[in-house]
């Protein structure tokens, strides 16, 4: 099987989604990326830049006032946050805003999308750190997109709301329903909207086939290790966040398959889970 899809299969899933324009990066956020991939990137200007867009600003001073950062003093200088976020958390907190930003609307169940992506991201970059081969920085990048054709697929056909919030539990059905009822499904959506916003090719197909059964036709080690943390975080985090304690025979197998790939013991994870919904709520 080839895992990267053909010109023929990204045309299919363009189709499927025809009159459907995908989010695009903003432009503030694509200027911020910019300077960030400079060997010496100017924090002034950043800051600077950053400054202009309210939203962005208020992001990043939310997110280097969280507990995680545990700092004594609370930060109100955006150059300040800039410093002390470091690139590569800068980076994220930026797309993070930038996509959320993008696909937003007044509807209230979009903020509880963006709170569980931003838990399932929290949660595969701290399952990253007990990985070898995985940057918690890819892991979250990752997890941030993972669901995001959801959104799109939404926009397609707003009555999909119900399936799509049963989405966590029944990760393989609901796959299958969207195939039927779109000729095409949210891992291709998303991984299209991966590609054009320009994401690493490894979190781009990890997006592809984060709903994979199996690990098996998978060669790439690295590829294989993202695929599993992004079903385990998301799978922990969706029990995390469920008001019911009913096991699901799709979602147990789901966590399962990804534990023993990554050869993790679950007792093991649950600070990093709870951490995870608490800082995104």
């Amino acid at each position: 099987m080839d895992i990267i899809p053909s010109k023929e299969e990204l045309q299919k899933t363009y189709a499927a989604i025809k009159g459907i324009e995908l989010p695009t990066v903003p432009d503030i956020v694509q200027k911020a990326n910019s300077e960030l991939t400079k060997p010496d990137p100017n924090i002034g200007e950043l800051a600077e830049l950053i400054s202009k867009d309210p939203v962005l600003s208020g992001q990043i001073l939310k997110v280097i006032n969280s507990p995680f950062y545990g700092l004594s003093k609370k930060i109100d200088s955006v150059q300040k946050a800039v410093m002390l976020l470091g690139q590569k958390n800068l980076k994220n907190v930026l797309m993070t805003a930038g996509l959320r930003q993008s696909m937003q609307d007044n509807d209230d169940s979009r903020k509880t999308f963006w709170d569980r992506a931003a838990a399932t991201a929290a949660c595969a970059s701290g399952i990253a750190t007990l990985v070898h081969n995985i940057e918690p920085d890819e892991a979250y990048m990752t997890g941030l997109f993972l669901d995001t054709g959801v959104l799109v697929l939404l926009e397609k056909s707003p009555a999909y709301k119900r399936v799509s919030a049963n989405q966590p539990i029944y990760p393989f059905s609901t796959v299958v329903f969207e195939d039927n009822k779109f000729d095409t499904n949210h891992p291709n959506v998303g991984y299209l909207l991966a590609l054009s916003w320009k994401i690493p090719d490894l979190c781009s197909l990890a997006i592809l086939h984060h709903h994979a059964e199996s690990y098996d036709i998978f060669e790439d080690s690295k590829l294989r290790a993202l695929i599993a943390i992004m079903q385990l975080s998301y799978a922990l985090v969706a029990e995390e966040l469920s008001e019911t304690q009913i096991e699901v025979e799709e979602h147990t197998r789901f966590k399962s398959n990804a534990l023993n790939e990554l050869l993790l013991d679950e007792n093991d994870l649950q600070d990093i889970v709870v951490s995870a919904v608490r800082e995104s709520a």
